[in-house]
C-alpha cells in the first residue's frame, strides 16, 4: 500500500511540474523593457510628471517589427484609415526608429561623396497639420538617426494650426526633452497652407540647403549625402530622393522603380514611368552608371521631399503667394524653377520612404491635406501655360481668364524681372513627350456608349498597377482626364498619355488595351477610323468595330473589336464634348451645349439628327442677340466652324 501511495504522490508531483512548465512556456512573464537609449531624455526630467508618464507608456508599447505584434485586430481599422489615411494603432506599436530594407543599388552603396572638403549644412523643414504623434516622431527620429551630425544643422517643425491638443502638448514636451536644441517647433495661429508654412520654416532655418518634407516620411540609409553633393555640383538644381512606398495598413516598405513627375491639362499631378527616349537621353548626358545618374523630372510631386539651395528658394518662392494647397504650390514651384533658371532632378541613390495614404482617407471632411482647388489650378494655368491655358478652361467652363487678371499681371512682372523662358521652351526641352492637341481642333470629350450611356475610362491613368487598362464605366459628372479622349491627326484614339491599341496576335474577341503612346510595340495595331457613330479598325484585312463585352474575371465591361453590325447599339458611340466659354461683344459669358453630338451621325440604322446636316454652315441666333450659338460640323475632324461678323475674334477666344 505504501508503495502504491508513494507512486501516486510521485505521479501527481510530475503532473504538477509539467503543468507549471507548460504554463511558463505558453504564458511567459513579460519583464518591463527599459527605454531604448535613443529615446532617453537628454535633460533632467520629473519622472512623476503626467507628460513623462505618457511618453514612457507610449514607448513601452513599441516593438521593432509588426511581425511580433498580434495585429489581426489592428489590420481591419477602417475608422483610422478614413480619419488619418493610415493605421494609427499599428503606427503606435512600432519603434520610432525601425529597420528598413536598403533600397539602394549596389553601385549607389559604393558611391563616395566629397562633402568634407567643402562643408555644407542642411535644414530639414517638416510641415504638418493634424498628423498623429507617432507618425511625426518616427519622421523626426528617422531624419536624426540616418543623417550625419556634421551635415544636419537643424530640424524645423511647422504645425499648421493643428487641433489635436493632447498630441500638441506631448510633442512639445518630447522635443524639449529628447532632442535638445536640434529640433524646433513653430505653430501657426491660423491655417496658412503648405506654401506659406514652408516660407515661415525657411526663415527659421539656419542651414545653407533647405530640405522640405511632410510628416509621413522615413528617410533611408545614406539619403542625405547625394542630395547635398548634387546641389554643390549644380547650385540651381532642385533635387528629390526616390520616394519608396510605405503601406498605410501594415507599414511594409516597398521599393519604387524610377519614376518622374508630370501633369495633365486639367492641372493634376501624375506619376510617369521612364520612357525609352528619356533613358537614352540620360545615357547621353551622364558619364556615370544609369542606376546612379540624376533623372530630370518635369514637376515636383505633391507632398514630396526636395532639397534646394536657400538663395534659390528665396528667388523662386515669390510665386507661392497666391497658391494655398499642397498640390498647387509644388506644380507652381515646378514651372518657376524650370522656366526661371533652374532644373528638377530625381536622385536614384537617395531613398526616402513615404506612407501612401489609403484611398478611404476622407479629404473633404477632415481636410488634413488641402485639396488642389480650381482657383489654384487657374492661377497656375494663367501664370505659366500661355496659349495652352485654353485647354485648361475647357475642363472648367465656370472659370475664365478674366478672373485671374490681377494674379497674371503680378506674376508676369516677376517673370520679366527674373528673365523667365516661355512655356513653349518648357514643352520642347523639358517635357517633349507631352501630348498637344493640334490647334485644339481634334474631337475632345467623353466617348459615351449608345447602349448604356456609360463612358470609356482610362483605368491605367487612375491606377498604373491595375489588371484592366481600360473599361466602360459610369460617366463622371465633371469632365475627368480619365474619360477625355482625342482623335489625333495620325488616326490614334487616345487619352492625354495612353493610346488605344489591339494586339493583332490575340484570339477573337480582340480586347482593346491602353498602352503609353511613346512605347507602342510592333504587335499592337493603333490606327482607327471614325465614320459617324462607328469606330473601326482594319485587322488582317477585316474591318472590325469597337464594341463592348463583359469580362467575368474582373466583373467589368470592357471594349473589344467585333464584326461590324449596323443594328448593334453597343457599336454606337457619341463624343460628348465639354462646355466651351466664349466672349460675346458685350463681354457676357456664353455656353455652347456640353453634349454637342459632334454626334458622328453616319450610315447606321439608328435614329439620328440628320436634319442638322443641311443647316450646319448657317448662322443661327438665339433670342438674345448678344449670344452666338455656334454649331460644330458633324465631321470626323470636328473643326469648330463659326460664321459671324466677328468670326476671327471669337475663334481666337475659343481656340
Amino acid at each position: 500500500m505504501k508503495r502504491i501511495h508513494r507512486n501516486a504522490i510521485l505521479q501527481t508531483l510530475i503532473f504538477v511540474c509539467l503543468l507549471v512548465l507548460y504554463c511558463f512556456l505558453q504564458f511567459p512573464i513579460e519583464k518591463p523593457r527599459p527605454i531604448l537609449k535613443d529615446y532617453e531624455p537628454k535633460v533632467p526630467v520629473n519622472m512623476g510628471s503626467i507628460l513623462e508618464q505618457r511618453v514612457r507608456a507610449d514607448l513601452s508599447k513599441q516593438s521593432s517589427s509588426h511581425s511580433k505584434i498580434k495585429i489581426s485586430h489592428l489590420m481591419d481599422n477602417d475608422e483610422n484609415l478614413r480619419t488619418f489615411g493610415f493605421n494609427v494603432e499599428l503606427s503606435n506599436t512600432l519603434f520610432y526608429i525601425r529597420k528598413l530594407p536598403d533600397a539602394r543599388s549596389g553601385k549607389c552603396k559604393k558611391q563616395r561623396y566629397n562633402l568634407k572638403k567643402k562643408p555644407v549644412t542642411a535644414s530639414v523643414i517638416i510641415v504638418f497639420h493634424n498628423v498623429p504623434l507617432s507618425m511625426i516622431l518616427r519622421t523626426v527620429h528617422s531624419v536624426v538617426k540616418r543623417s550625419s551630425k556634421a551635415l544636419l544643422r537643424d530640424i524645423i517643425l511647422i504645425d499648421d494650426a493643428s487641433s489635436l491638443t493632447q498630441s500638441r502638448e506631448q510633442l512639445e514636451y518630447y522635443v524639449r526633452t529628447r532632442f535638445s536644441n536640434i529640433v524646433q517647433i513653430e505653430r501657426n495661429r491660423k491655417r496658412l497652407g503648405m506654401a506659406q508654412s514652408r516660407l515661415r520654416g525657411s526663415q527659421r532655418a539656419n542651414g545653407e540647403i533647405l530640405i522640405f518634407m511632410d510628416a509621413y516620411c522615413e528617410p533611408n540609409a545614406g539619403w542625405l549625402e547625394p542630395l547635398l553633393s548634387r546641389i554643390q555640383e549644380s547650385p540651381t538644381s532642385v533635387v528629390m530622393p526616390t520616394l519608396d512606398q510605405i503601406n498605410a495598413t501594415d507599414f511594409s516598405y516597398k521599393k519604387r522603380i524610377n519614376t518622374i513627375g508630370g501633369f495633365n491639362w486639367k492641372g493634376d499631378f501624375l506619376w510617369l514611368p521612364l520612357s525609352k527616349k528619356r533613358r537614352q537621353q540620360i545615357k547621353l548626358n551622364c558619364t556615370q552608371s544609369l542606376s546612379t545618374c540624376p533623372i530630370s523630372s518635369p514637376t515636383i510631386p505633391p507632398g514630396s521631399v526636395y532639397a534646394i539651395a536657400r538663395i534659390q528658394f528665396q528667388q523662386w518662392s515669390y510665386f507661392d503667394e497666391s497658391v494655398v494647397s499642397s498640390g498647387g504650390d509644388t506644380l507652381d514651384m515646378s514651372f518657376s524653377i524650370w522656366l526661371c533658371g533652374g532644373q528638377i532632378e530625381v536622385l536614384p541613390c537617395s531613398r526616402v520612404g513615404r506612407v501612401v495614404l489609403d484611398h478611404r482617407f476622407d479629404f473633404d471632411r477632415y481636410k488634413y491635406l488641402p485639396k488642389f482647388s480650381e482657383e489654384d489650378r487657374g492661377n497656375v494655368a494663367v501664370s505659366w501655360w500661355e496659349k495652352y491655358q485654353n485647354i485648361f478652361f475647357k475642363y472648367y467652363p465656370k472659370l475664365n481668364p478674366d478672373m485671374f487678371r490681377e494674379v497674371k499681371a503680378r506674376r508676369h512682372t516677376i517673370q520679366d524681372f527674373l528673365n523667365c523662358k516661355s512655356f513653349n521652351w518648357y514643352l520642347k526641352r523639358v517635357y517633349p513627350d507631352k501630348y498637344l492637341p493640334k490647334r485644339f481642333q481634334e474631337p475632345i470629350g467623353r466617348l459615351k456608349s449608345g447602349a448604356n450611356k456609360q463612358c470609356l475610362t482610362d483605368k491605367f491613368m487612375e491606377n498604373p498597377s491595375t489588371n484592366s487598362s481600360i473599361q466602360i464605366a459610369k460617366c463622371k459628372r465633371k469632365f475627368d482626364p480619365t474619360q477625355i479622349f482625342f482623335f489625333s491627326n495620325s488616326s490614334q484614339l487616345r487619352t492625354e498619355f495612353n493610346c488605344l491599341v489591339v494586339n493583332q496576335q490575340s484570339a477573337d474577341p480582340k480586347l482593346v488595351e491602353l498602352v503609353p503612346c511613346d512605347d507602342i510595340a510592333k504587335k499592337y495595331l493603333r490606327t482607327w477610323t471614325m465614320r459617324g457613330s462607328s469606330i473601326s479598325m482594319q485587322v488582317n484585312h477585316r474591318t472590325m468595330c469597337l464594341d463592348q463585352i463583359k469580362q467575368r474575371k474582373i466583373s467589368a465591361t470592357v471594349p473589344a473589336l467585333m464584326p461590324c453590325n449596323k443594328s448593334s447599339r453597343t457599336q454606337y458611340w457619341i463624343i460628348s464634348a465639354p462646355k466651351m466659354i466664349v466672349k460675346s461683344r458685350s463681354r457676357s459669358r456664353t455656353s455652347i451645349k456640353s453634349k454637342q453630338m459632334i454626334k458622328l451621325t453616319a450610315k447606321t440604322g439608328l435614329k439620328t439628327q440628320t436634319k442638322r446636316k443641311k443647316k450646319r454652315h448657317r448662322k443661327t441666333w438665339s433670342k438674345d442677340k448678344n449670344q452666338q450659338k455656334i454649331l460644330a460640323p458633324e465631321s470626323v475632324k470636328a473643326n469648330v466652324t463659326i460664321t459671324t461678323k466677328s468670326q476671327k475674334q471669337i475663334k481666337e477666344n475659343i481656340l
